[in-house]
């Protein structure tokens, strides 16, 4: 039996093998009983890692596995092709846009993402800036500039693929219909027993009883002019750079926590909105997270 030490070749063609097929190698009990179920299917056949052997034994013990969510394990295998610079100007782009980075972060990531590497030859030189000469572009998709993601959107929407993005949902303003008001009233005048004859107020678009007698005293001697408070831009960005500072303080990682303050401040100092800023910090850290645990187990 060999009983060789797994080397690190190994642990990278496993890592690679689990990673296409969207298997949950995770710290976690899910990615321990993955890793335990291939290992003592390697003892017992006493082989090694090799790709053609994974394969036959995950056509065995395929239905007995964790996989990853589909959206989460295509994101692990794109994520892949960029640095982690390049994630987050992905991320911020799809903000900037009015995609929706919450629930739908990752699919919205996935398809500008699998865009750009499908279309790498679609732009095979760019100009260096240094010697403003003409270079041909050797990476692995196209680069993550502010024109090749204008490039990636606007082809994306024009194709198939734009019906698998999701925007930000924005709440439909209610507008007040004076003609529906005035046939309300109509109906109801008859019903309803009034001191005085009501009046329609064009400034408002209502019906409008004026007030008499005791009511109309109390009114006038413990009431001004009322108007709707709105609250101020100011309150709203204390409120959210509040929520910021809770998010970065409950990271239990003092590596990661210190990345995301760093982060949080270069963010913030270029964004106007601190809900922006907020979000746009959250997304950051949740894929933070996430590829760090991906790449700890495979390391």
């Amino acid at each position: 039996m060999d009983i060789r030490p797994t080397t690190p070749e190994e642990y990278q063609i496993f890592g690679e093998f689990c990673l296409e097929k969207g298997i949950d190698i995770n710290p976690g009990q899910a990615g321990l009983n993955n890793g335990t179920r291939f290992g003592d299917e390697l003892v017992k056949r006493n082989q090694r890692i090799t790709r053609e052997n994974l394969e036959v034994i995950y056509k065995d013990i395929q239905t007995t596995l964790v996989h990853l969510d589909p959206v989460k394990a295509e994101y692990d295998r794109l994520a892949a092709y960029f640095t982690d610079a390049e994630r987050d100007a992905i991320a911020a782009f799809l903000n900037q846009q009015g995609l929706d980075i919450g629930d739908h972060l990752l699919s919205n990531w996935n398809v500008v993402a699998k865009f750009l590497i499908e279309n790498k030859t679609a732009s095979t030189r760019y100009v260096d800036e240094n010697t403003k000469t003409f270079k041909t572009y050797s990476g692995k998709a196209l680069p993550v500039t502010p024109e090749n993601l204008k490039y990636a959107l606007a082809s994306i929407q024009r194709s198939p693929q734009g019906q698998h993005l999701s925007w930000k949902q924005q709440q439909p303003r209610r507008r007040f219909d004076a003609e529906a008001a005035k046939r309300e009233y109509e109906a109801k005048k008859g019903t309803v027993e009034r001191q005085e004859g009501p009046y329609f107020d064009p400034a408002s678009g209502t019906m409008i009883r004026p007030l008499t007698g005791h009511v109309k005293q109390w009114r006038d001697g413990n009431h001004t002019d009322v108007t709707k408070i709105e609250p101020e831009p100011q309150d709203v960005d204390k409120l959210y750079d509040r929520k910021l500072a809770e998010l970065i303080n409950a990271v239990e990682s003092n590596l990661i926590r210190d990345e995301c303050r760093q982060y949080a401040r270069k963010v913030r100092f270029a964004s106007s909105s601190a809900r922006e800023a907020f979000e746009e910090v959250n997304s950051w850290l949740e894929r933070r997270l996430h590829d760090r645990r991906v790449s700890g187990y495979m390391g």
